[in-house]
């Protein structure tokens, strides 16, 4: 779990259950006292402010009514502060690149005023949200730049210590153990100075945290126990949340699956009552691995599905990357093999991606540190070619009074040469070490793509399918009282259902062993598996069609041509199976789609047909229609009784 960095203007969720009146109260009556433009400013911003721990869009609304008078009557000051303040209620609703660039925006304002103070604590906020939207590297630029000015003065030693503790958390998730706690212990020493129990429970809740990644539970636990009883008598609720959080991860690593639920589901309404959605997400993933294991897939589903579409929303790739496989074995817990392998094909593609990008920045930095040598050693040519021209100018005019002081210089002249030559060397031993360097790059980027490939295909076709097949023999052998007749149909279904995995497995294979699948591959692959079809039916005959004008000398990548021959093996099977028609055409024509080149391709029987408007539509459907999605294919499936079923995907070339 990844707790939230401390904003410096966020202190805690604070609630005054025991004062007459609550700030929010103060406020609204301080707005309907106000006379004067100034007055009504704060008042709008404070009421802002004491409702983002409960109705953010609130905050927006009232931050907006300030921005209108403060546009009218010009106030600076108040402006700078109220863009500042947007950008944390930006933050705290999850919408981090605007965040950014509204504190990007007022501190270059602060910068111009001269206001040192400002910039720095801007700096420590926009460290916050490049951490929560995973970007540890300008996360620490930031976080330094602040630290450098807290630390100059003793005054600001509380803000320096939430600091420490945000560059704490943020080692804590790059797996610097060390150096996390280090920060940790010295934001502790200042923290220890003084009273402030919101600053406590924070510090207590992320050494928790690091206790955790130790495998020290039972610190762990001292640590967390102590930060909920702060966070508590503080009402800082937002650390109560992430407190149950991190109690929860304790009890799942203990099998403990009832108080885990009971955590996290607490964790979660916290969150959702902060108006926290992104960190909301974060407890309904959690809360769904304990819904899984505790059998409740439809719940971890729904979860799971809502917690993705606001990680995607986000494009937080980190949090993606655990959220993905969790809905992977859920879907396939539920016996939705299909959707599980939609998702486990989006981990694997973004696990590339990330890889890719990782790649990229290696070289673009290795470029980079190219470029810089290239222009230092132009420049040292340059300066060289100067100075030899001056040398020789200086020979020429001294030759003439003294012979000797021209030998010295032709001496110095010399040796400019030779460190010349020996610069070149060492430039040409730095440039056979980049190529080298690049051409370790591309193999290994090539061999993490084959990985990649083997891992998602044999996943694919052997790992969700055996898992199936393991749990129905399970099933079988631990049934009781089975009659003969019902487990020989269950073992004859099991059979079917084997050979068709092997089936599968092979088409992996066949994937696997082309980069690029050409048209006439897949034209081969197709009539092999309609011949197998033809064998195995007595009564169904499939005839296969290709436009002459098709160009088959066209190539998909391996991942595209799968999906197009799973989609028509989908289509080829289900009438096989449910519409007893004695003919199944398959036409393949030139088309276009979207003003851009393209294949049609028809799967259309004679059979029985079927009103769709009354059919619920079966996992076979969507598993074409998600085909179809993946490779950008116009689908369409038209069916009425006693007319046949006709399959129309039209695929971009």
């Amino acid at each position: 779990m990844k707790p939230l960095p401390i904003l410096l203007f966020l202190m805690g969720c604070c609630l005054y259950a025991q004062n007459p009146m609550t700030p929010l109260e103060s406020a609204r009556v301080a707005l309907q006292q106000s006379k004067e433009p100034q007055d009504s400013i704060k008042a709008y911003q404070d009421l802002a402010w004491y409702s983002q721990t409960m109705f953010i869009d609130s905050s927006f609304y009232y931050n907006d009514r300030a921005q209108v008078i403060i546009d009218r009557i010009k106030d600076t000051l108040g402006g700078l502060t109220n863009i500042k303040e947007k950008a944390g209620y930006l933050y705290r609703s999850g919408q981090y690149d605007k965040a950014i660039q509204s504190y990007i925006n007022a501190r270059s304002q602060y910068q111009k005023l001269g206001d040192s103070l400002n910039v720095a604590k801007i700096n420590s906020n926009l460290g916050a949200v490049y951490q929560t939207s995973s970007r540890p590297q300008e996360a620490m630029k930031q976080y330094i730049m602040a630290l450098k000015f807290f630390e100059s003065d003793p005054q600001f030693d509380p803000i320096t210590a939430s600091t420490l503790t945000n560059i704490g958390v943020l080692h804590n998730s790059m797996a610097n153990r060390k150096q996390a706690m280090e920060y940790f212990k010295r934001a502790e020493r200042i923290i220890d100075q003084g009273n402030d129990v919101i600053q406590k429970a924070n510090l207590k809740m992320n050494m928790g945290g690091w206790y955790i990644n130790e495998k020290q539970m039972d610190l762990a636990k001292e640590y967390l126990e102590e930060a909920r009883e702060l966070a508590i008598a503080g009402n800082n609720y937002t650390a109560l949340a992430a407190v149950d959080q991190n109690l929860g991860l304790i009890a799942t690593d203990e099998k403990k699956f009832e108080d885990a639920l009971v955590y996290f589901t607490e964790s979660l309404s916290i969150k959702q009552q902060l108006g926290d959605m992104n960190e909301a997400a974060t407890s309904q993933v959690s809360l769904a691995t304990i819904q899984t294991e505790l059998g409740n897939y439809d719940a971890a589903i729904t979860n799971l599905r809502e917690a993705i579409s606001i990680f995607e929303k986000n494009k937080n790739e980190e949090r993606l990357l655990i959220a993905y496989p969790s809905l992977n074995v859920a879907y396939i817990y539920a016996n939705e093999k299909d959707s599980a392998f939609v998702y486990l094909d989006k981990y694997t593609s973004l696990r590339q991606k990330m890889a890719e990008d990782d790649i990229a920045g290696i070289t673009l930095e290795l470029d980079k540190k190219y470029q810089t040598e290239k222009k230092d050693r132009e420049l040292a040519e340059q300066k060289s070619a100067i100075l030899q021209k001056e040398l020789e100018a200086k020979q020429r005019n001294l030759y003439l009074i003294l012979l000797g002081l021209g030998l010295f210089f032709a001496v110095i002249i010399g040796w400019l040469i030779i460190r010349q030559k020996t610069l070149k060397n060492n430039q040409l031993r730095q440039e056979s070490k980049l190529k080298a360097a690049q051409a370790e790059i591309e193999k290994q980027n090539s061999l993490q793509e084959q990985r990649l490939s083997i891992s998602r295909d044999l996943h694919d076709n052997i790992g969700s399918q055996l898992t199936f097949l393991i749990s129905s023999m399970d099933s079988l052998r631990y049934a009781k009282q089975v009659a003969p007749e019902t487990a020989n149909d269950k073992l004859e279904n099991l059979s079917q259902f084997t050979r068709k995995t092997i089936g599968e497995l092979r088409d992996t294979i066949w994937a696997m062993n082309h980069d690029e699948i050409s048209f006439q591959d897949l034209q081969e692959r197709l009539t092999s598996h309609i011949n197998t079809a033809n064998q195995a039916s007595a009564t169904t005959q499939i005839l296969l069609n290709i436009d002459p004008e098709i160009n088959k000398a066209h190539s998909f990548d391996s991942v595209k041509g799968m999906h197009i021959f799973r989609l028509i093996q989908e289509a080829i099977n289900n009438s096989i199976k449910y519409s007893g028609s004695d003919t199944i055409h398959i036409d393949f024509e030139k088309a276009d789609l979207n003003g851009k080149n393209a294949f049609k391709v028809t799967i259309k029987d004679d059979g029985k047909g079927f009103d769709p408007d009354q059919v619920p539509s079966g996992n076979g459907m969507r598993y074409m229609k998600e085909r179809a999605e993946a490779i950008e294919a116009d689908f369409n499936l038209t069916s009425s009784p006693e007319n046949g079923t006709s399959v129309i995907a039209v695929v971009p070339c």
